[in-house]
């Protein structure tokens, strides 16, 4: 949802305007985050919007890619928020704290690997 996001800031003005308003960002997002999804992980994310009330004009339009290329990894199978503890097992030790205001990437592993079992709050 990220890439899809900083994709919308640079390419979300539908009305041509120079300017991006609520109703183009979540648009292009409804659209984006189901096709991308399911291109990089075979899952296809519907995104829930609700909207209520006038539309707002967010700031002028502002490519934040730019000619970066795209690159998803394919290895992930968790995005997790700060202040989650990362467990060796469901109900065993605490491996790893995600610290709070940041995001982690992590890969729940079988066999030789250590897995990840992320787990939101503290014990």
């Amino acid at each position: 949802m990220t890439y899809a996001l900083l994709k919308a800031l640079g390419e979300g003005d539908t009305n041509g305007n120079t300017t991006i308003e609520v109703t183009e960002l979540t648009g292009f997002l409804d659209r984006a985050v189901p096709e991308i999804s399911q291109a990089v992980f075979n899952f296809r994310r519907v995104l829930q919007i609700t909207m209520k009330g006038s539309d707002l004009a967010l700031g002028l339009a502002v490519v934040v890619l730019g000619d970066a290329s795209e690159s998803y990894p394919t290895n992930w199978t968790h995005m997790v928020a700060g202040g989650t503890e990362v467990r060796d097992t469901p109900d065993g030790a605490v491996v790893r704290m995600i610290d709070g205001g940041s995001l982690a990437a992590l890969s729940l592993k079988s066999g030789a690997d250590l897995p990840a079992w992320p787990r939101m709050g503290r014990r």
